[in-house]
């Protein structure tokens, strides 16, 4: 009977080491899945800020490329209106010496026209004086 006792009890103990090592075993599986979701989750949540990171820089790019845009057709936008400018100053420039030219042979006509009258007028004594000169011889 003792023997017996005995046999039970090591059988016993043997099935309890046995269940603690799977019992061990499992925690350590458990661990482990955990271990690896933690690392999956990181990885994720690592490409998600990269892809984050490179759509802002890409629509920093295009920003940039738009104001680039936008400042090139202001350029254009001054260049055309500089050279309009330009161009109406000259067309001024030009109607104002025109103008100058006109007024310059209008006063030489003038002054033409005053020396006919007087050298006119000056004949027309000339010939007064003649006559009277006459009348008294």
């Amino acid at each position: 009977e003792e023997e017996e006792e005995e046999e039970e009890e090591e059988e016993e103990e043997e099935e309890e080491e046995v269940e603690e090592e799977e019992e061990e075993e499992e925690e350590e599986e458990e661990e482990e899945e955990e271990e690896e979701e933690e690392e999956e989750e990181e990885e994720e949540e690592e490409e998600e800020e990269e892809e984050e990171e490179e759509k802002e820089e890409e629509e920093e790019e295009e920003e940039e490329e738009e104001e680039e845009e936008e400042e090139e057709e202001e350029e254009e936008e001054k260049k055309k209106k500089k050279k309009k400018k330009k161009k109406k100053k000259k067309k001024k420039k030009k109607k104002k010496k025109k103008k100058k030219k006109m007024m310059k042979k209008k006063k030489k006509k003038k002054k033409k026209k005053k020396k006919k009258k007087k050298k006119k007028k000056k004949k027309k004594k000339k010939k007064k004086k003649k006559k009277k000169k006459k009348k008294k011889n």
